[in-house]
């Protein structure tokens, strides 16, 4: 059997390339590879960061500032492209380049090439019905969480900085609404004390083993697409800075373990940014016996490898930081700044 298929790549995401070798290597008979070209790529990061249209640096360091993304995203954008156009090349299969998949010329492009699938994997723009409407069998995203929770935009870091336990990857149909579609094939696993990276590894590592999953849903026809339980529906948007700053008065020990894993945890010492890169949870210490109470974010003691803070509910132990972009062992950091027990952070 034939399915001819058009894959859209969202080539300068690590996840979304993941899955390019395995749809191309697979049974699939692909059309072509869609790429976003570099101003759709900008668009869709400056929509995600939230970052007000007025930029507060001075026109001088705006102007370093562009130079040196410039000089960098040109290189990324070279090897990419490279990365993918090699690898489209191995298997004859043309590359298609483009700011708009939903503007009308692309549509007719893609209608005339007569499609039965369309299938998408972190694709920097949201898809018009007009365009998943076209392909004879439907449209498929990849979606890097165990669907329908984390739906939206960067459900890895949710997952994580939510204290899940159980992640996965799925594989669903789309329809009008973000990540809504019936399931296609998921593949779940246990994400307990994961670290981000830790986390898009076995993102990425799971990738071929889907993509087959979908293949033989399509190939075999041995099984249903199943609708998604809107009831245990959640949906989060970007990630941004105020998510990833510690708050001491509302953040209990476990969230701020939580979202140290995600790589982000930051707080302020002395109204100069720290980073928390390692923190474990203890319940007690032994300064804070006899009901002594302290201010959550206060130092409270040290030990031969952590610093501890008090938490609204117990105490996190700090063992590495990032202070001035140096990341530190907590006892090199407590003799370079001659930190006190009684300090706080804030």
């Amino acid at each position: 059997m034939r399915l001819r298929a058009l894959f859209l790549c969202g080539h300068k995401s690590r996840y979304g390339l993941a899955h390019l070798r395995p749809i191309l290597d697979s049974s699939f008979d692909m059309a072509a590879v869609v790429v976003a070209d570099d101003a759709r790529w900008s668009l869709f990061r400056h929509s995600l960061s939230g970052e007000a249209a007025i930029d507060p640096d001075p026109p001088a360091a705006r102007i370093v500032r562009a130079i040196r993304h410039r000089a960098t995203q040109v290189v990324q954008t070279a090897r990419l492209g490279r990365i993918v156009q090699k690898s489209c090349s191995e298997h004859n299969i043309p590359v298609w380049r483009t700011f708009d998949v939903n503007e009308a010329s692309f549509l007719r492009k893609v209608e005339d090439t007569d499609i039965d699938l369309i299938i998408s994997a972190a694709f920097p723009q949201i898809f018009s019905k007009a365009l998943i409407s076209i392909p004879s069998l439907g449209s498929v995203n990849f979606h890097p969480s165990l669907l329908p929770k984390y739906r939206g935009a960067h459900p890895h870091f949710w997952a994580i900085a939510k204290g899940e336990s159980e992640s996965g990857i799925s594989a669903h149909f789309m329809t009008e609404r973000l990540d809504d579609g019936d399931i296609i094939a998921q593949i779940p696993f246990s994400i307990a004390d994961l670290s981000y990276h830790q986390l898009y590894d076995k993102m990425v590592s799971e990738t071929p083993r889907l993509v087959t999953k979908v293949e033989t849903f399509f190939f075999e026809r041995s099984a249903t697409a199943l609708p998604q339980d809107s009831t245990q529906a959640t949906y989060f948007r970007n990630d941004r800075d105020i998510h990833h700053r510690i708050f001491w008065d509302i953040k209990s020990a476990e969230d701020i373990k939580n979202l140290t894993r995600t790589g982000t945890a930051y707080c302020f010492f002395r109204n100069s940014p720290v980073r928390f890169n390692q923190v474990y949870i203890t319940d007690t210490n032994r300064n804070l016996t006899n009901d002594v109470a302290v201010t959550p974010g206060t130092i409270v003691d040290f030990s031969n490898d952590a610093l501890v803070v008090k938490a609204i509910d117990g105490c996190v132990s700090v063992q590495a930081l990032e202070n001035g972009r140096r990341r530190y062992g907590v006892d090199k950091w407590i003799r370079k700044h001659r930190v006190r027990i009684g300090e706080r952070f804030q």
